[in-house]
């Protein structure tokens, strides 16, 4: 007789027949066959295995037939999502609103709102961003200004800095974009750990404001690109994991930060503990001995396709923001890329 658990009270079914004749069930020598609850976790597993098989074997062939159709996406992007879009709304007459109004013609999905030379957005406009973008659904993210320092040596800079944050966070509540990017800190001859506790410290003070005041947003601080800033890749991880922070990764400043190295396997492989979809800005840099130079295009280093395989690879959902100088044109481009590696956007439905 089988032992499979799932033929339990089936003794002599065709049911049973059918699981005998098949492999050995894999969670069969962890699971006591014996009670209801084992039963019931079997069953789970096996429905969704045959799922599984089912997609592959059934509606993966049906794409042919149904080329833009949501079995194909079922079946080509299962388990990962990914969204393209431009760092601000500059190729839209610098409007937020237009911005949100024209991606989803361009197949993109996704905008951050750049307020990195300062905050000209109010509420009330920041409302009806949010209001319009109902009808649009574009991911959106906020970058808040450039003039930040949390570890300053001058109170009056950390709290101002602390001021840009939160008040981009406002903005960002009421558009209902998330998370809000800044990058954290400069050591400005001050001890590392010193700078980093400061900027902890700083963080877990703004979290509270943002959770007393209900907004739905998550500070992201952002890997940086020169070294004279906090913002290595471990620096980065260890804020997330001693504040519980959100974060975005640019490979860009990585790369520059590595005097062009940067091996994006080992990189994502660091990441695994990120259970979110992940928040990457991307573009080509120049960089000096100092680190970070300025953002290029695309077509220069680092190379995309390589983090996009890796991506791919890995099954990795993601949010990827162009800080190239031609935003959307280089969102394209991505796309582009993704395509050529089999992926459908889902905006293509």
């Amino acid at each position: 007789m089988s032992t499979n658990p799932i033929a339990i009270n089936a003794s002599g079914s065709v049911w049973e027949k059918y699981l005998s004749s098949r492999m050995e069930n894999p969670f069969q020598k962890i699971i006591n066959p014996h009670t209801p609850t084992s039963v019931s976790i079997t069953i789970f597993l096996w429905v969704s295995s045959y799922l599984s098989i089912f997609f592959s074997a059934v509606l993966r062939p049906l794409r042919f037939f149904f080329p833009a159709n949501i079995i194909y996406i079922a079946c080509e992007n299962i388990n990962m999502k990914i969204l393209l879009g431009p760092a601000g709304a500059g190729g839209f007459d610098g409007s937020t609103i237009e911005g949100v109004r024209k991606l989803p013609g361009l197949g993109l999905q996704t905008m951050e709102v750049q307020f990195s030379h300062g905050i000209a957005m109010g509420n009330e406009l920041a409302k009806k961003v949010g209001l319009e973008n109902k009808k649009y659904n574009i991911k959106l993210s906020v970058h808040a200004p450039f003039f930040i320092n949390l570890a300053s040596k001058e109170k009056k800079k950390v709290e101002e800095s602390k001021k840009r944050i939160l008040d981009s966070c406002e903005r960002a509540h009421f558009m209902g974009a998330d998370p809000v990017v800044f990058h954290p800190a400069y050591f400005g001859g001050v001890e590392k750990e010193k700078v980093f506790q400061a900027t902890k410290e700083a963080i877990i003070e703004m979290q509270g404001f943002i959770k007393r005041k209900g907004w739905e947003v998550r500070l992201a601080p952002e890997t940086t690109g020169k070294h004279s800033a906090l913002g290595s890749l471990d620096e980065t991880i260890r804020l997330v994991k001693e504040t519980g922070c959100f974060l975005c990764v640019d490979p860009a400043h990585l790369f520059a930060r590595g005097y062009g190295k940067l091996d994006f396997g080992e990189m994502l492989d660091r990441l695994k503990f990120i259970k979110e979809p992940m928040h990457f800005h991307f573009s080509g840099i120049e960089y000096t001995s100092k680190g970070e130079r300025n953002h290029i295009v695309l077509d220069h280093s680092p190379d995309f396709m390589e983090f996009a395989k890796e991506l791919v690879k890995r099954k990795i959902s993601c949010t990827i923001i162009s800080e190239s100088p031609i935003t959307w044109q280089d969102s394209l481009k991505m796309k582009r890329v993704f395509e050529g590696m089999g992926y459908r956007f889902y905006k293509e439905i």
